[in-house]
């Protein structure tokens, strides 16, 4: 492969806008699990779920930063320091939603235990980086997950 080098800036992760009612819906529910807990005197789980409100509302409401991407013969560098080679990667998938600027990459690892990596891409760099990487690891059919469909669902 011939040296090149392809570099882009995209957010972390795809932030979706949430309404007011989004925030009382899930004050909402935590208040009825934590009813629940009350009610069946379990107070460890009623703790459990102030903690995981406060970070559904604290999440919910980060916004994403730009993230550095250099793509080479070798690999991808995300921000200057984490390098993942090509050699490591068993498969990536495209999510191609037409609705979005933001085109997502999705990198399955050799190793089990790694995790995949999703990346966003700008829709003017879709077609130079999907093409460049198809020609050193192998293209898969996208499969969306049970929790993609979720956080599409509640705009998380």
């Amino acid at each position: 492969m011939s040296q090149f080098e392809i570099t882009w800036q995209a957010p972390e992760f795809e932030y979706r806008d949430k309404s007011i009612l989004w925030y009382w819906g899930t004050i909402l529910v935590a208040v009825l699990i934590i009813g629940v807990a009350v009610w069946q005197g379990s107070f460890l789980f009623g703790a459990f779920a102030v903690v995981a409100e406060v970070l559904v509302l604290v999440w919910g409401n980060k916004q994403p930063r730009m993230v550095e991407f250099k793509m080479t013969e070798k690999g991808l560098t995300v921000s200057g320091g984490k390098f993942y080679s090509y050699a490591d990667m068993k498969s990536f998938a495209v999510d191609d939603d037409p609705d979005s600027y933001w085109k997502v990459f999705f990198f399955d690892f050799k190793k089990k235990l790694k995790l995949d990596l999703r990346i966003m891409v700008p829709a003017e760099k879709l077609y130079q980086i999907r093409e460049t990487i198809k020609s050193v690891v192998p293209i898969v059919e996208m499969e969306h997950s049970f929790t993609d469909t979720l956080e599409k669902i509640f705009h998380f």
